[in-house]
């Protein structure tokens, strides 16, 4: 595998915004939820608190907020680990390369 590690730290550059708006996603997303489960439960005709959560959470407007959140944490786990996995190449460049000197020491 060549690797060039200019690429990868660009890779890790141009995306680091894209990271940054999934997790700041996600956050807002789990906080809505919360929002959207109190709004759910004051509007529930249920007289117990845990029949007002149990009819929250199977409201359609709770789902939506859930799927969207597990959407967010898919994209922000998958620049995640785009840009892990370009920082690993970036490591792997330099201890190759520093494998390579100590070898052309060794040799001369």
């Amino acid at each position: 595998m060549e690797t060039n590690p200019y690429k990868a730290a660009e890779f890790i550059f141009e995306n680091a915004e894209q990271y940054a708006k999934a997790y700041s996603r996600r956050i807002a997303l789990e906080h809505y939820i919360k929002a959207e489960k109190s709004v759910q439960m004051i509007a529930s005709s249920q007289p117990s608190i845990s029949g007002k959560e149990m009819e929250a959470q199977a409201s359609k407007g709770f789902s939506a907020k859930v799927a969207e959140l597990e959407d967010a944490a898919y994209k922000e786990k998958l620049y995640y680990n785009q840009i892990k996995a370009k920082e690993l190449e970036i490591e792997i460049y330099r201890t190759e390369s520093a494998n390579n000197r100590t070898i052309d020491r060794a040799i001369k």
